[in-house]
């Protein structure tokens, strides 16, 4: 029986489980295939001049031939990311609300480091398209609950040894090396970036986790782990939940919706609302948001 269900998973053994897990090999089906894309043979002048000769014109992919290119849209606004789910209760509301633009300083090391993530993310993808072909789906959205939305760096139909299919939500993460050197399973908020909300929002029973190293000669971990229910519930009660009620309070008009913030002070320090957060424990300031409620 295929697997490509979260309820697929009712009546497999924990011994099937196990099976299946040992059975899903995306690292090693990719390194396979970046070593036959490193494979190279190049042209004869001949060969050159011939291929140079026979170029046709092709209609341009941003803008379909058309000529009028449409720029890509900065980041959604007025949702919960999947990516920053795990923070602060009260950032997560005021990410859906919108109400307060975000401020954020992106260092110049740190805007080389997003750099380099996303031209792994690029390689790492690029070579799972012909691994798998149309079995590999990248930038998969999701929409869920009314306030969650994003794109999984994909999702794989992967055929198993055994003939069987099996459906995996795949997370790309680039690590440094304080990072990746202690890995041992995946790092908690991205179990609930795609463990929870990925794999539920697409009713994916697996979910496997590949960290590639910003470290020469780029080292690979994999962590393949089956769907846990707990990973959603546990968020929604933590997050999602409080997130719904202030959010249903605030179209009430009761006075005070907002949820109460749940940082510690350094989540605070970084966070992109502190400047205008009334609950900000950074920079010394009155925790007023927070004392006020429990009067």
């Amino acid at each position: 029986m295929n697997i490509t269900s979260i309820d697929h998973l009712d009546g497999l053994s924990e011994r099937d489980i196990k099976e299946i897990i040992g059975l899903i090999q995306v690292k090693a089906a990719l390194l396979q295939q970046m070593r036959i894309d490193g494979e190279r043979e190049g042209l004869t002048l001949d060969a050159y001049n011939k291929k140079v000769a026979g170029r046709e014109p092709e209609d341009c992919k941003a803008c379909d031939g058309t000529g009028a290119w449409t720029p890509p849209k900065p980041r959604e606004i007025g949702v919960i990311h999947p990516s920053s789910a795990y923070g602060c209760v009260l950032k997560l509301y005021y990410d859906v609300t919108g109400e307060i633009a975000p401020r954020d300083v992106i260092r110049p090391e740190l805007a080389i480091t997003f750099a380099m993530g996303h031209a792994i993310h690029d390689v790492v993808q690029g070579a799972l398209h012909r691994v798998y072909g149309e079995g590999f789906t990248d930038e998969a959205p999701i929409d869920m609950v009314g306030f969650v939305r994003g794109n999984t760096d994909g999702i794989i139909y992967i055929k198993l040894s055994d003939g069987r299919t099996v459906k995996v939500v795949l997370e790309i993460k680039s690590a440094g090396p304080s990072t990746y050197d202690g890995l041992r399973s995946p790092v908690k908020e991205h179990r609930i970036q795609a463990g929870g909300l990925y794999a539920t929002a697409l009713d994916a029973p697996f979910t496997v986790y590949l960290y590639v190293s910003k470290i020469w000669p780029h080292p690979m971990k994999e962590f393949v782990e089956v769907y846990d229910p707990s990973t959603f519930s546990g968020w929604w009660r933590r997050k999602g939940a409080k997130v719904e009620k202030a959010l249903e309070a605030r179209a009430a008009g009761e006075k005070w919706p907002e949820p109460v913030a749940d940082a510690k002070p350094s989540e605070c320090g970084q966070c992109s609302y502190e400047y205008a957060c009334k609950s900000s424990l950074a920079k010394k300031r009155t925790p007023f948001a927070r004392t006020a409620r429990k009067k």
